[in-house]
């Protein structure tokens, strides 16, 4: 009835409207994500077997990498078997937190194979920049919704987000793709090949459009976490280009790029009052006791326990309660090393099951890497860093040896993404889809570029 290739084109929509409305609520969506995500898992998996589409991936970091997967795939159902309070909640929170990352991680490892074989002048670098703009088109809508907000009332919304969730997950989007965009820029400016088919213009606006939207978010963690990958990026770069004695070029985008973290650096300092009392409030947050109002307690406890400084004034929340939950997060990983299976509100169960105090409703500790812990244990939590070093080794060796922009975005996607769980719960929802997805496409395809070298 259809032909391969409408099939394989049919697939290529559905993956750019994936890429495009992801990070959307699905409320706001004429129709659910998930989709045009299992839809695309399934055509991709018949065109595999159809077009005898198998590159030899099964040898080498990819191998290892996918027998890391499945043994937490598996490590993930024991565990939850075993220790979780609620099994039934245990296998839906399982099948969406872990198996359908997991399935999209196999599904960017196949998706470029699959689609370059039956749309032959399809580039890694044309499917990349897709991908990238794809991604870019939330933030810039959300900026679009705030020059609405401004030009109806007067007011700029700093920190407010119809299109997503939270702030926190405006930061995350914005991230993802400023890491490749600025990294893609930096090359230019040392005059190497362009991973991206975008024009100097379109990717100077873009660039600016995101940083515009970092600071119209007002998140620290974000604008931080912004701010650090330019600065990896330009240091990755100086440890491999140094010795070609590009100083002038080096120097004019660090430069640049001082200019623009300084520029980020300012804007939060001066819109966010929670930077001047922030390790105070950290060093009172760390000792919270639990019925402090971080918890999430009702008004009784919320009004009579709330944190305070030395001088007798009220702790700002965000500083203190972060501490307090990783405290927390981290007493509770020494009770339970096993792990506890997964769950969404694993947390705030284990915290309210500790102290016997149901009037805990706090239900995560803020820490991707912890929930982690919590959830698979702490062979789970070193399971999935060795997935993420094997990642970041591989990167660096090619793009040290091949100067490959293409392992310049695998490797700083990845570090990225590891760092900001340290402070964010990210390993969840789409932010994971997204990051196992991105992260299989850039590992096929710098697989692939390395061995039709050799």
């Amino acid at each position: 009835m259809f032909s391969v290739r409408s099939l394989t084109a049919l697939l290529f929509v559905f993956i750019i409207m994936l890429a495009i409305v992801w990070p959307i609520p699905n409320e706001l969506l004429p129709f659910h994500r998930n989709f045009l995500l299992y839809s695309s898992f399934v055509f991709t998996l018949g065109l595999v077997i159809k077009n005898s589409v198998r590159p030899s991936f099964w040898q080498g970091h990819i191998r290892w990498i996918s027998i890391i997967l499945l043994a937490l795939t598996v490590l993930g159902l024991i565990t939850g078997l075993l220790f979780s309070p609620d099994v039934k909640l245990m296998f839906k929170h399982w099948n969406s937190m872990w198996v359908r990352p997991v399935m999209l991680f196999f599904l960017g490892l196949y998706i470029y194979p699959v689609l370059k074989h039956s749309f032959t002048s399809l580039t890694p670098e044309k499917f990349i920049s897709i991908i990238v703009l794809c991604f870019c088109v939330s933030p810039i809508l959300h900026i679009l919704n705030i020059v609405w907000i401004w030009y109806k009332t007067g007011v700029i919304e700093w920190g407010e987000t119809v299109l997503f969730r939270t702030r926190t997950e405006l930061s995350i989007q914005i991230n993802m793709v400023a890491v490749m965009l600025v990294a893609e820029a930096l090359r230019r400016v040392l005059k190497f090949q362009p991973a991206l088919v975008f024009s100097h213009r379109l990717l100077g606006s873009l660039i600016a459009l995101v940083v515009f939207a970092t600071m119209l978010a007002n998140t620290r963690f974000g604008t931080l976490g912004f701010a650090a990958g330019m600065m990896s990026m330009l240091f990755l770069v100086l440890a491999k280009e140094l010795s070609r004695k590009n100083m002038g070029k080096m120097l004019s985008g660090l430069a640049l790029l001082v200019v623009v973290i300084s520029s980020l650096a300012y804007t939060s300092w001066k819109t966010d009052p929670r930077w001047t009392t922030m390790i105070e409030d950290v060093q009172v947050g760390w000792n919270a006791p639990l019925n402090a109002s971080c918890f999430e307690l009702d008004d009784y406890y919320t009004t009579a326990f709330p944190l305070k400084r030395a001088d007798g004034s009220e702790v700002n929340g965000s500083n203190a309660c972060r501490p307090a939950y990783i405290h927390q997060a981290l007493e509770l990983i020494k009770d339970h090393p096993q792990g506890n299976g997964a769950s969404k509100d694993i947390y705030g169960h284990l915290l309210r099951d500790k102290f016997s105090n149901n009037r805990i409703t706090i239900s995560q500790s803020h820490s991707g890497l912890l929930e982690f812990a919590l959830q698979y244990g702490i062979a789970g939590l070193l399971l999935w860093l060795s997935f993420n070093v094997i990642i970041i080794r591989q990167a660096w060796r090619s793009y040290t040896r091949e100067n490959d922009a293409i392992s310049l975005f695998l490797l700083i996607f990845t570090i990225g993404f590891l760092s900001r769980s340290v402070v964010d719960r990210n390993l969840i929802d789409h932010f994971f889809e997204q990051f196992m997805f991105v992260t299989g496409v850039l590992l096929s395809i710098t697989w692939i570029k390395d061995h039709q070298k050799k």
